[in-house]
């Protein structure tokens, strides 16, 4: 194992530090399509954040510009960005601009950094708030994680599948199936090359053998492309040991084994107590593997967020160490957790918020830390793939190609569309279907409903799924001994279908609408002459 230190960091080309005269944090960090880098984080004011920063660098770091998204001084905060499809840019965060809460937000950009749709998601229950911690451009929209408190203690994490103007296609509650899970918390979501999607986090599990005790552990969720839950793993044992702790960011190998960071817990009385900075590898089904403890001697610990190099090692950014002895840095493993080099940053209790591996392998990470001053700043560390700081290029680059003007400094004001997102719940007649006139005798009228919720069984779990758009089901009329009678595909906007009953005998039939295969509505249609 190799150690290196950062003596004097600041005589370096990088780390890079922005705002130094602001109290900033940094929450992500992007490559984008011309090499930059698109960061996202907020500002801090008295205590409170009070607005969201967008700031865009060249490949050395240099910024080029930056926004700032607030709706005056509300608690706004960016929770993660990304670059979609036509080069522009998905946000999701948090913000307190309609309300004392603080609820949701999600905000689509152009090329230019000019917004082009915004949504907020409230709810009617009392103190809810929420936020959006991981977003991502699927094909044909976006997939958003949502962490979210209040009321109903079963409803704390979401997935919410959206268009490519930010409509709502589908709203997912996870961690449903095992009722032993509570308290869960989400920290990351990945999606893995098949667009199953993968939530890293934690929860609280009954101890085995004292079941009015629970303790914190690991967690896994793992849903597919619809939504439905594929399993979930709470992180319970290994080696006969119990593995109390959290799970921060998660990611797969080309055999589907997936690589989680966080912290493994050793609780007072054992050898070496203290949260230990720690890798957990599970299989494609969430079953727990290895657990690789990087730093034994620590009494605090954490491995945040990771990414891959080329050669299928792991850099790993961690802080570790002891409160009078911090250290914040990286280490580069094997896939099972050897330590194979260590990098310390530096010697300080600080945070690495998120790391990407950029398109020629080295590492960009995003750091808080009171580097300039006693107030924290946002800074970026860029190593290449042998930990070592990264030289500056000397030759061009051509940045914002896409956007035909230069891109300006300026605010964008959060005055977005209100969601409510138990609507489909408080309205419960857009998820029925009605026929009229009922009895009928030449023609019906069938309304469809404008939701559909879903309801797949299996022999462990059932899993329901609101589909708040749909584009083709099925309508169907059976007679009572099951003989078809008449069929449609129809689609969520025609809204009300006839079929024409005239010929068909004085009884009663069945009207059933089913959408990918699955029943979601049906109806009793009296046919009388």
């Amino acid at each position: 194992m190799v150690t290196m230190t950062n003596d004097c960091i600041q005589a370096q080309p990088w780390p890079k530090t922005y705002f130094p005269a602001e109290t900033t944090f940094p929450t992500c960090i992007r490559e984008t399509y011309d090499k930059g880098y698109i960061i996202g984080g907020w500002f801090e004011q008295n205590g409170y954040p009070y607005q969201s920063y967008l700031l865009k660098t060249t490949i050395n770091g240099d910024m080029l510009w930056s926004k700032r998204l607030s709706l005056g001084t509300d608690y706004t905060s960016i929770g993660d960005v990304n670059q979609t499809f036509d080069n522009g840019f998905i946000i999701s965060g948090t913000t307190a601009a309609y309300g004392s809460e603080r609820h949701t937000f999600i905000m689509k950009l152009n090329a230019c950094g000019e917004k082009e749709w915004c949504r907020i998601y409230t709810s009617d229950g009392p103190n809810w708030e929420s936020w959006g911690f991981s977003v991502y451009p699927v094909p044909g929209g976006y997939i958003m994680g949502v962490q979210g408190y209040g009321t109903d203690p079963d409803k704390r994490i979401w997935l919410f599948r959206l268009d490519n103007n930010g409509e709502t296609i589908w709203q997912k509650v996870l961690a449903q199936n095992d009722t032993s899970i509570w308290g869960e918390d989400a920290q990351q979501l990945y999606i893995t090359k098949n667009y199953d999607f993968i939530v890293s986090g934690d929860c609280y599990y009954p101890d085995p053998n004292v079941p009015y005790l629970s303790w914190l552990h690991p967690l896994l969720l793992k849903n597919d492309s619809s939504g439905n839950s594929t399993w979930e793993s709470p992180l319970l044992q290994f080696n006969g040991d119990t593995t109390f702790g959290q799970g921060v960011h998660s990611l797969t190998d080309n055999q589907g084994m997936i690589y989680t960071t966080g912290r493994r817990i050793y609780r007072a009385g054992t050898a070496s107590p203290g949260d230990k900075p720690a890798l957990f590898r599970t299989t494609a089904s969430g079953s727990l593997v290895s657990c690789a403890v990087l730093a034994p001697e620590a009494s605090v610990g954490e491995t945040i967020p990771f990414s891959w190099l080329m050669d299928s090692t792991l850099v790993m950014g961690a802080g570790w160490g002891t409160l009078s002895d911090p250290k914040l840095g990286f280490f580069k493993t094997d896939k099972l957790g050897n330590i194979l080099q260590t990098r310390i940053l530096m010697f300080k209790i600080a945070d690495i918020s998120q790391q990407i591996t950029t398109f020629d392998n080295k590492v960009v990470a995003t750091v808080d830390h009171p580097l300039v001053g006693t107030a924290e700043k946002t800074t970026v560390f860029k190593v290449n793939s042998a930990l070592e700081d990264d030289t500056l290029y000397n030759y061009p680059f051509v940045y914002d190609s896409l956007c035909p003007h230069a891109i300006p400094s300026n605010l964008i004001l959060l005055d977005c569309i209100v969601v409510n997102v138990d609507e489909p719940f408080r309205q419960p007649e857009r998820l029925a279907m009605r026929a009229w006139p009922n009895p009928a005798s030449a023609i019906v009228h069938i309304d469809l409903p404008d939701y559909l919720i879903t309801l797949l069984k299996t022999r462990s779990f059932n899993v329901s799924t609101l589909h708040q758009q749909w584009g083709t089901a099925t309508l169907s009329i059976y007679n009572l001994d099951g003989k078809l009678m008449w069929q449609k595909d129809v689609k969520r906007q025609e809204k009300e279908i006839e079929c024409t009953v005239e010929d068909w005998q004085n009884g009663l039939y069945m009207v059933k609408l089913t959408f990918a295969g699955v029943p979601v509505a049906n109806i009793k249609v009296i046919v009388s002459h």
